[in-house]
């Protein structure tokens, strides 16, 4: 199966899911198959050509399996995006397929002011975030989420942490026959 054909089972797999937001709209496959990467007179050539075929905006859990499933069943290729500030190429769809935004899962689930733990969806913006536990009298310095290059679908799905940028657990999608989510306790486990 060509990668055309496989994009087109794909989409016709995916076509009654309200929760996706498939585009494919030129412009929208540039923004969203490009970070900061410009700045490197090395990254430059060598990501310029690289460009998704789809872009998807999951705005549920469920959607985000949806997708991962239909890219694993149709071997497409998937690339999460958070908000393409990364200066290093992390979010470039180097072979192509679907590029998934993460700008649908914006929602911090539940804060604990007692303990200070927090949940998060993985687009939730440091600002929000910030902005949410200072009404606390917290504040929040978390770093990265995942390592680029992860295999892990969404892997700070939702990620729980402390202030002090601790991290207990992931909650994350595996690209693997089946496609499920799963869960490991950071405190214990090797990702």
């Amino acid at each position: 199966m060509t990668r055309a054909d496989a994009l087109l089972a794909l989409r016709h797999d995916l076509a009654n899911s309200s929760e996706l937001d498939l585009q494919d709209d030129p412009s929208q496959l540039l923004r969203c198959s490009r970070d900061a990467y410009d700045y490197s007179p090395v990254l430059s050539p060598k990501l310029a050509g690289a460009r998704a075929q789809l872009v998807s905006r999951p705005q549920s859990v469920a959607a985000v399996e949806k997708l991962a499933a239909a890219c694993t069943k149709h071997g497409v290729p998937l690339t999460v995006r958070g908000a393409g500030t990364g200066n290093y190429g992390q979010c470039v769809p180097l072979e192509g397929g679907v590029v998934m935004l993460t700008t649908g899962l914006q929602r911090i689930r539940r804060f604990d002011p007692a303990t200070g733990i927090v949940t998060v969806e993985p687009g939730c913006q440091m600002s929000q975030l910030d902005q949410e536990l200072r009404r606390h009298h917290r504040d929040c310095d978390v770093g990265a989420m995942a390592p680029a290059n992860s295999p892990l679908i969404a892997s700070s799905w939702p990620v729980i942490c402390r202030c002090r940028s601790e991290y207990y657990q992931l909650n994350f999608i595996r690209m693997k026959n089946p496609v499920r989510l799963a869960s490991n306790d950071v405190r214990t486990s090797n990702l």
